[in-house]
């Protein structure tokens, strides 16, 4: 599978032409992959989630009456994007809307994902270009998946750093949102991993609650902080009984709750934007090797 990458003194990267998908990330003192290498556990990396994120209940929704189907997070993971621009340190992918998109997804845009790496810094950047006459209704989001695996350990050997006390979750019923709220009382502002913490599927919070999170490995060696300021979602994952990797996700858009009613423009956390114009977000992940 085709990919670009990108390297300076302290990491090479590589993204894929496949679903614009960062597909590694290599400490180039310590030779760590920072990137969980899509194992039989979960066979992905780092999904971008477009134009939904969640599920929707039944994989379908309407729009004018109409209804139509996705999957969950959406179709933009799984399609070809085409390489525009590369430089020394960024690299800049497009997919734009085509007649496979329109038959579930009636709506003409244009999604520009970029990656710039400055020393141990990688901001991600999306921008979504309605191309249509009418409002773009959709959500965005990131999925990457971070390796637990340092030095044939596993999950319990890492923690969340978060800049919160406590965390209010929404729990998850066949991954559909309920009426329930979960609190998450953090000791220092840190959670230690455990699989079951995950045993009801993911950790979704709400409210703007995560401008920042950081994995740290218990011996400091390394740690990754993601920085995602105003991101309105925001999930934290991993696979049931696995302990080799944790998802850090934010999130503009969010899983159905179980009452919606399938109307895309009443969607919870739904965009909508206006013809012609651009929407954008970023968030930067940090690594950091502590010699």
């Amino acid at each position: 599978m085709s990919y670009e990458t990108l390297e300076n003194n302290f990491l090479i990267l590589n993204v894929k032409h496949h679903g614009a998908e960062l597909s590694s990330v290599i400490d180039k003192i310590t030779g760590f992959e920072y990137i969980w290498q899509a194992g039989e556990s979960w066979k992905r990396h780092a999904p971008v989630l477009f134009p939904i994120v969640g599920r929707l209940i039944d994989n379908k929704y309407s729009f004018k009456q109409n209804n139509y189907h996705l999957n969950q997070h959406g179709f933009a993971r799984d399609m070809l994007y085409t390489l525009i621009s590369k430089t020394t340190n960024k690299l800049t992918f497009n997919l734009k809307s085509n007649v496979d998109t329109l038959k579930n997804y009636p709506f003409s845009f244009s999604l520009e994902i970029s990656y710039e790496l400055i020393d141990n810094k990688l901001t991600v950047n999306y921008n979504i270009y309605n191309s249509g006459n009418n409002n773009l209704y959709f959500g965005i989001g990131a999925h990457p998946a971070f390796n637990t695996n340092f030095n044939n350990g596993n999950l319990n050997d890492y923690s969340l750093k978060f800049s919160v006390d406590e965390l209010i979750t929404q729990p998850l019923e066949n991954g559909l949102r309920n009426e329930k709220r979960n609190r998450i009382q953090l000791n220092e502002k840190a959670l230690k991993l455990d699989k079951n913490l995950f045993k009801n599927d993911a950790i979704i919070l709400g409210n703007n609650q995560i401008n920042d999170i950081e994995l740290i490995h218990q011996s400091q060696n390394h740690s990754v902080k993601l920085t995602c300021t105003n991101w309105p979602y925001f999930g934290i994952w991993t696979k049931e009984n696995s302990k080799d990797f944790i998802c850090l996700e934010p999130w503009y858009g969010i899983t159905d709750h179980h009452q919606h009613n399938q109307i895309l423009e009443e969607k919870e956390g739904i965009i909508a934007l206006e013809s012609g114009h651009t929407f954008e977000c970023a968030f930067c992940i940090t690594f950091k090797t502590n010699n």
